[in-house]
């Protein structure tokens, strides 16, 4: 098989003109009164992406084994972003441009096959995704360290020949006698945060990790069934990818009363830097020395993983029992969302739930029956 494709994509939030809302009534003036809600945005062009697939389809063994392998090349242009532009305009600090060229190609794999036959039957389906992308032009590059270092959400790096989405960290030693973390400012060690955290620093001078999103990704599932029983369970897997872990701000935690457990862990006396990366806390608390933590590369860590996603126990009433109807009962348990069951960090995180605010799904197990007739 081949084929190819080029399609477009739009911001449906950005409009050709200025638009206005109204936003109630003045209690001054008891009229109504209005603000504006979007900005034209004449220099805007469709986002555009052209496509190449190269796929087979194949069967071996008398179709015991089976599947398809699909090779893409993907190719996009004006790729938009939220991006600074300047105060005067009076519309920032952000506006939607188009920002970036990219291209990107990797493979597509199933593999279908039948383990065992006859009484007992056994069959897996093994899928496997693995892509690489980097970015071929930004026509905002930013040189400033600061912009480069994102949060637990993935954005675009900017950064060309790098990954569309990225994660870099500044360069960190750990802790120093007095629970400060020590950073990296012109190749020596330093505590000028405010330097390290903004024109101090240039890109080059940060530590890559790699790639945000997972480069290679899929699921195994196998499906067993021997007379009226069947099992079947579904494992997915991430790897290739890092993320930046939460951990305890201090502005935070003094002006939101946002904490986090990793206060427990802190910098307390002398000799404690040997077992913990988390700073002492200090009073007045110093943003640029929390913003460096934040961005160190202390808190990043291997995002790879496997996880359970499903497991299905059934059981078929023997046939004879419903004399020759066309009929079939079968009884369930089922347990889904059962969560990691491998993880490559250390510190019991899912990489897939990082936010503050996000909560793992509940596991959800059911017990029931299906009658077909």
């Amino acid at each position: 098989r081949a084929s190819y494709g080029f399609s477009g994509n739009a911001d449906p939030t950005q409009t050709a003109i200025t638009t206005i809302a109204f936003a109630g009534i003045s209690p001054f003036t008891q009229t109504q009164w209005a603000e504006i809600e979007r900005h034209t945005n004449p220099d805007l062009r469709w986002e555009t992406v052209r496509t190449t697939n190269f796929g087979i389809d194949f069967a071996l063994l008398n179709s015991r084994l089976s599947g398809s392998l699909d090779y893409y090349l993907k190719s996009g242009k004006d790729l938009f972003t939220a991006f600074p532009i300047d105060y005067t305009t009076g519309v920032g600090p952000y506006l939607i441009r188009n920002v970036a060229n990219m291209r990107g190609h990797g493979i597509d794999f199933q593999l279908n096959s039948q383990n065992l036959v006859g009484a007992l039957k056994w069959s897996t389906q093994v899928n496997l995704s693995v892509n690489r992308d980097r970015i071929t032009n930004y026509f905002a590059a930013s040189e400033n360290a600061g912009n480069f270092i994102s949060g637990y959400t993935a954005r675009v790096s900017g950064m060309v020949c790098a990954p569309v989405y990225s994660i870099y960290s500044f360069k960190s030693t750990g802790l120093d006698a007095k629970g400060d973390p020590v950073g990296a400012l012109k190749g020596e060690p330093s505590k000028d945060y405010q330097s390290i955290t903004t024109s101090g620093t240039k890109v080059d001078e940060l530590r890559f990790h790699g790639s945000a999103l997972p480069t290679c990704y899929g699921n195994i599932q196998n499906r067993i069934s021997l007379n009226q029983f069947n099992l079947s369970f579904s494992i997915s897997y991430k790897l290739g990818y890092y993320f930046r872990r939460p951990s305890i701000s201090y502005a935070g935690l003094g002006r939101y009363d946002t904490g986090h457990s990793d206060f427990a862990l802190r910098w307390q006396k002398p000799g404690d830097e040997l077992n913990t990366v988390v700073p002492a806390f200090v009073y007045p608390n110093v943003s640029s020395r929390d913003a460096f933590y934040s961005g160190s590369e202390q808190l990043v860590e291997k995002g790879d993983h496997f996880r359970l996603q499903y497991i299905n126990l059934g059981y078929k009433l023997p046939q004879r029992w419903f004399k020759g109807k066309e009929s079939t009962v079968e009884l369930y348990l089922n347990g889904s969302n059962l969560g990691v069951i491998w993880r490559a960090n250390h510190l019991n995180i899912d990489p897939e739930y990082l936010s503050p605010s996000s909560t793992l799904p509940a596991k959800i197990f059911s017990i029931g029956g299906r009658l077909n007739f």
